[in-house]
């Protein structure tokens, strides 16, 4: 007769055993969905230039004989690829305070080339070019053939431009018709780069390609941009966020930590997984070096998809540290340096370029309580009581997008919600505030006020025949507002106005004295919103 005896060992193991595989099913369960997202390989630009900067050969640009001045704050020069002989114009401009900036772009562009404007801040002084070079302590030299700018600080080379030679732009230009629909460039053209001595840069999907179930036309040809640059004897770079990943960037080519490159592409991503280099929700195009006394910073101002590579393995043996490789799919070069020596040097500025940020209010910074969705207003009393009566302190309330009228933003509904003002007094009575949402989708009613003045104004994103884009999000049938525009972002700011955003007349009633209602922008993104993953607005 066996008897059965209870070991607490052996009941820990089990206890363990069924936690470890309830974790994995959950992390299944849960974990993202990566199909739905491009890695490198599967966005054109981003494999053509990794390939570039892999294949053999010198870069094959250099700065023309003859071409450089200096004028104002700038030294201006005319750059050659000797793979096509497309001439580039570039400036390199001084500002005061340790702070450089390299632009380069076509000088003859067959299409305009999109550069980002309305972002660089007053505070940001330019001064007067010293031909010699020189400012300071920060010492530039520049090598004509093959193209480079060193930095020097305090006599100590900090950050080397195109030192790997993956400088690259590919130049608008009209679709041979002899090319077939692989993309592949013509026999006299593949047997140039063949014989060539520089490196060279394939078509590989240039003028169309597919992701999923969508299908990506590029009428007017591939038009990326790559640049390399290396922070010197640096181990330690940061930045580049958002990202779910440790604050050291880690490798990404070479004997590598992460297979693909940092993403910066604003993205929806729910059950985003945690040591990654994949998109979130943010993009900030700031990368910081810091080593013993030196600390330096690369600004890559510009609006498109971009993917930025982190080695440290070097084609260059007299240059060692961190090396970044930054790739976009389109736009011109635009880059700040910012030489510090010190943290708090870069922060400042990088503040007079980009803007100094707001003093957030002092609610702000207390507990937030939020969910989707609250489903009426005594949906939110109760709440905001159990919040009492559990004693657990806050400070804000927020309202997702079904407390509008059909999902109008700035509006209220007249079922669930339909006496605001009263609710934000009882809130207001106890020191709380509302933060409601706003969404730069707009429904396309006809009967909104709202909509047809944005219609009637010429305020919506266009497509390329120039009539109005129309997606779909939580609002079904939508436009979207063009914020690139200076008047349409001056329109859209008189909208949230205390005199504007008024269902009832409580806003104007309670929000000049003591606002208790708030804004949050959200979906603060390009994509096509219920088909969010990668799908961008198809012109």
């Amino acid at each position: 007769m066996s008897h059965f005896v209870f070991s607490p060992l052996r009941h820990s193991r089990m206890r363990a055993i069924h936690y470890t595989f309830i974790l994995l099913f959950l992390s299944t369960v849960f974990a993202v969905d990566k199909d739905k997202f491009k890695k490198c390989d599967q966005s054109s630009f981003c494999k053509r230039n990794r390939d570039f900067a892999e294949a053999s050969g010198t870069s094959p640009y250099s700065i023309v004989d003859g071409s450089t001045s200096h004028s104002g704050s700038k030294l201006s020069a005319t750059l050659i690829n000797h793979n096509n002989q497309i001439l580039f114009k570039l400036d390199l401009i001084s500002y005061e305070d340790n702070t450089f900036r390299l632009q380069i772009s076509e000088k003859s562009p067959l299409h305009p080339r999109y550069s980002v404007n309305d972002v660089i801040q007053s505070t940001a002084k330019r001064i007067t070019w010293n031909p010699s070079n020189t400012f300071g302590d920060v010492k530039i030299e520049i090598t004509p053939s093959p193209f480079r700018i060193d930095f020097f600080v305090g006599g100590e080379k900090i950050i080397s431009t195109n030192n790997q030679g993956h400088l690259n732009i590919e130049h608008y230009r009209e679709k041979l018709a002899s090319q077939e629909e692989s993309d592949q460039k013509p026999a006299d053209e593949q047997e140039h780069e063949q014989s060539s001595k520089f490196r060279t840069i394939s078509d590989y999907n240039a003028w169309e390609e597919s992701f999923s179930t969508h299908r990506d036309s590029k009428p007017r040809g591939p038009s990326s941009i790559g640049l390399d640059f290396t922070f010197v004897d640096s181990n330690y770079i940061y930045g580049i966020p958002e990202h779910a990943d440790s604050l050291p960037l880690k490798t990404t080519r070479g004997d590598a930590e992460h297979e693909q490159p940092y993403r910066l592409y604003n993205l929806d991503v729910f059950e985003y997984e945690l040591n990654s280099p994949m998109s979130l929700y943010g993009a900030v195009p700031l990368i910081i070096s810091h080593r013993p006394a030196k600390t330096s910073a690369v600004f890559w101002l510009n609006a498109a998809e971009t993917f930025i590579d982190v080695s440290r393995k070097s084609k260059d043996t007299d240059v060692g540290g961190s090396h970044t490789h930054w790739m976009s799919e389109s736009g011109i070069i635009d880059v700040f340096f910012f030489l510090g020596p010190s943290p708090k040097d870069i922060f400042r500025q990088y503040a007079k370029v980009t803007g100094y940020q707001f003093l957030p209010p002092q609610f702000s910074l207390g507990y937030h309580q939020c969910r989707w969705n609250y489903n009426d207003e005594e949906d939110v009393s109760n709440v905001d009581k159990k919040m009492d009566e559990h004693d657990l302190p806050y400070d804000v309330i927020w309202l997702d997008i079904e407390h509008t009228n059909s999902k109008k933003y700035m509006t209220w509904d007249p079922t669930h919600f339909p006496t605001p003002q009263k609710m934000q007094e009882e809130l207001a009575a106890k020191g709380r505030k509302m933060v409601a949402i706003i969404d730069p989708h707009i429904k396309r009613d006809n009967d909104w006020a709202f909509h047809k003045e944005a219609e009637s104004g010429n305020h919506y994103v266009k497509k390329h025949d120039g009539s109005v884009y129309e997606g779909w999000c939580w609002s079904g049938s939508s436009s979207w507002l063009d914020f690139v525009n200076p008047a349409v972002r001056a329109w859209w700011a008189s909208k949230l106005s205390y005199s504007e955003y008024q269902v009832s007349s409580m806003l104007s009633v309670i929000l000049p004295n003591h606002s208790s209602i708030n804004l949050r922008l959200g979906i603060n993104k390009k994509s096509s919103c219920l088909e969010r993953y990668e799908r961008t607005f198809s012109f």
